[in-house]
């Protein structure tokens, strides 16, 4: 916002205020392919975005670290299961997961690292299904 300040016989003055967003209190996760063929090698791309209350993007240091975690028929790209913490960059973090040789669901959940008074209500779970190849 600019705020511009004029007056008859006077120097004008003008500053900004920068509006930031609010604290997290909201995930939501969107998946690049909602369907991968079941043979061990098929990936996509999970997208976490993190919003305040008013769905302004939080980035910076608001933006709180994030765990993500996997079941089912997946795994990471690099075939563990483990919990994974990612910190987004701008509001947002990406992981990629890859399918099993099985047919199923793959189940991805994303919640904050820490919780806290203002921390995030709302967990954030996605399923993924794992079909035969041409299904």
């Amino acid at each position: 916002v600019r705020i511009t300040g004029i007056s008859s016989g006077l120097i004008s003055g003008t500053t900004e205020v920068v509006i930031l967003p609010g604290n997290a209190t909201k995930l939501t996760l969107t998946i690049e392919n909602t369907s991968i063929t079941a043979d061990a090698s098929s990936n996509t791309t999970v997208t976490c975005r993190v919003y305040d209350v008013n769905n302004n993007i939080v980035n910076g240091a608001e933006s709180p670290s994030l765990q993500f975690s996997i079941s089912g028929e997946g795994r990471w790209e690099d075939g563990s299961v483990a919990v994974r913490f990612i910190a987004p960059t701008n509001g947002v973090a990406t992981i990629r997961i890859k399918s099993t040789t099985r047919t199923g669901t793959i189940t991805i959940v994303a919640a904050p690292m820490s919780i806290g008074a203002d921390s995030l209500q709302n967990f954030n779970i996605h399923n993924i299904r794992c079909c035969e190849h041409g299904e």
